[in-house]
């Protein structure tokens, strides 16, 4: 500071003198800027600048979320138009104000029959076995799988070094069938055609039953949904036949079913090993099953009272899960 103060005096020495700004800001070797600005200044100390004032006040805070909380979707742009503000403003209001863009999360639309069903069923089954139960359901794997473009963005200093997302409209795709239980799974089968009661019975001698013998102390139970290849005459029948009990949630209930969060497991692992082909999509599957941590299975089992214990709590409304 001590520099500063003798370098601004010699500015206001050499003015005294009768040398001009130029003549000064060579002398001194000073920008011609720093002359002018010390030039005709009484003092040599830094004086408090305000800066600009303020644009965002209590008031557009107030306005901005009145008009932003209206839209069913949150609009920035809109409110900018309406308002006739810039759309950083906007941002910069809300977010003093504690707002903050989410996305609106999916959930599926339950009457009030499927709500009653989905509580008198949770309710019913509160001190079940969950043990033994093998949980199984079908699932469309895409070669490329489909991405959320609001999701997928990168950070960086210029456009052409961002690696491009991969997309395909016509992606190869398989169909496959598991179960899994506790402490184990069954093998995963993989298929091109459309399942169908025939298949799915299939299906069922070469996969789902052996797995189901695996569980220590008999008495294991299948766990499926309502689809009609599963409630066929044809199923029904050789479920009966062979002794299998069955387990059935209400409509709507993919969030009571452990394998709709297996099957997120599984794309997870699909997409660190990036099948590019339909030849290489069938071995990626099968070695990304395979990674799957059995502990992540377990804990899904685990939490099966939690789940039914939330639908009660939420008089049958979907849960997060």
């Amino acid at each position: 500071m001590k520099h500063i103060l003798t370098t601004r005096a010699q500015v206001v020495a050499l003015k005294k003198a009768g040398h001009t700004q130029r003549d000064t800001a060579r002398v001194i070797g000073k920008p011609l800027s720093f002359v002018e600005r010390w030039w005709n200044r009484d003092d040599l100390l830094d004086r408090h600048e305000g800066g600009k004032p303020l644009k965002i006040t209590r008031s557009l805070i107030n306005e901005v979320h009145r008009r932003i909380q209206k839209k069913t979707r949150f609009s920035s742009r809109l409110v900018a138009r309406d308002m006739n503000i810039s759309q950083t403003t906007v941002l910069k209001a809300a977010h003093l104000g504690g707002l903050r863009p989410y996305h609106r999360a999916k959930k599926l639309t339950l009457s009030e029959k499927q709500k009653k069903d989905r509580r008198r069923w949770a309710r019913s089954n509160t001190h079940h076995n969950w043990h033994k139960v093998l949980f199984t359901d079908e699932k469309i794997v895409y070669c490329v799988p489909h991405t959320n473009s609001k999701n997928d963005i990168v950070w960086a200093s210029r456009g052409d070094i961002v690696p491009p997302a991969i997309h395909d409209r016509h992606s190869a795709k398989l169909n496959v069938c598991a179960g899994v239980w506790e402490n184990g799974r069954s093998e995963i089968f993989i298929f091109k055609e459309n399942l169908a009661s025939p298949l799915y019975i299939k299906i069922l001698k070469d996969t789902l039953i052996k797995e189901g013998k695996k569980i220590p102390g008999g008495g294991w139970e299948l766990f499926f949904d309502g689809d009609p290849k599963h409630t066929s005459k044809l199923t029904t029948a050789f479920l009966a036949e062979k002794h299998i009990r069955v387990i059935r949630p209400p409509a709507k209930s993919p969030d009571l079913n452990v394998i709709e969060n297996v099957w997120s497991m599984l794309m997870l692992e699909l997409q660190k090993l990036g099948p590019q082909t339909a030849k290489t999509l069938e071995k990626s599957i099968k070695k990304a099953w395979s990674k799957i941590s059995q502990i992540s299975i377990q804990n899904c089992v685990l939490s099966m009272p939690h789940r039914l214990d939330l639908v009660v709590k939420s008089k049958g409304e979907a849960i997060k899960y």
